[in-house]
């Protein structure tokens, strides 16, 4: 994978004197720089530094558009898809760090979101929380993490993001569900 550079310019105050201050980053590194000093100094890149990214998926915008505002009042980065083709190209790219499913879609419903996600190596890993409104089929392997009956408590949508996310050593998928 190539290295990128994304510079963002700050103006710290320091004292009361505001300083320019560019933070660059790439795909290893985090590089501080101060103009007014010339200083380059080097710090360890970290994922686990920044914010959670979760990615919901649901063809129902009426769900979607609240759904975003909960999770990002969570404090979370929010992406959106609107079925399960366009949340597997999003995954594949954005490498999100939960995704939030609905089960019935149309061209790829969540089930095959599941299984083709965890069929990947690069996106197997990512927890997933099914919401459905009908009991999805049982697969024999665990597909998702926690399932949630449609429509599901606040507070068990957010207990069930926030487990899956802030937890050190994650269950294996499917011990969570929760009816």
């Amino acid at each position: 994978m190539e290295e990128f550079t994304v510079q963002i310019e700050l103006y710290v105050l320091y004292g009361k004197e505001p300083r320019n201050v560019a933070l660059v980053w790439t795909a290893s590194k985090l590089r501080y720089d101060d103009c007014c000093d010339e200083s380059n100094h080097l710090f360890p890149f970290e994922r686990s530094v920044w914010m959670a990214t979760v990615l919901l998926v649901d063809d129902d915008p009426n769900i979607l558009r609240p759904l975003r505002l909960l999770v990002e009042r969570e404090g979370y980065r929010v992406l959106t898809a609107g079925d399960g083709e366009a949340a597997l190209a999003i995954a594949a790219i954005e490498g999100p760090s939960l995704v939030v499913t609905d089960w019935m879609m149309p061209r790829m419903d969540g089930v095959e979101l599941c299984r083709r996600l965890k069929g990947n190596s690069a996106t197997a890993d990512i927890p997933v929380v099914m919401l459905s409104a009908a009991l999805p089929p049982n697969p024999e392997v665990p597909l998702w993490d926690v399932l949630l009956r449609k429509p599901a408590p606040i507070g068990r949508l957010t207990n069930a993001i926030h487990g899956l996310l802030d937890e050190p050593h994650r269950q294996t998928p499917g011990s969570n569900s929760v009816n």
